[in-house]
């Protein structure tokens, strides 16, 4: 069960959550990127290697040693705009789930 100050990681495929963590932590980079490690692992593992990242714009998404460690591992990675209206709704969903 979350707690008021857990954050929570997700994942999402295109037919469930792929992969998700936990963490009483800030996310910050250094969370961020062991998850982002785990993720990739895992996709590496189960999807022979035809997937595509996307992201949004939060800090740690974009933090120096996150582009690195994606441009060292060649992703494939689209970054959402700043500002997404149709998608707002849709973050809304995630938040509630």
């Amino acid at each position: 069960m979350l707690k008021k100050k857990d954050n929570l990681l997700l994942a999402i495929g295109t037919q469930n959550i792929f992969h998700y963590i936990i963490t009483s932590d800030n996310t910050n980079s250094d969370i961020f990127l062991s998850f982002l490690q785990e993720v990739i692992n895992k996709i590496r593992k189960e999807r022979n290697n035809k997937y595509i990242l996307i992201m949004d714009n939060l800090s740690c998404h974009k933090n120096d040693n996150i582009i690195q460690f994606l441009v060292e591992e060649k992703q494939n990675v689209i970054f959402t705009p700043h500002i997404v209206l149709y998608l707002m709704q849709l973050s809304f969903h995630y938040f509630i789930i």
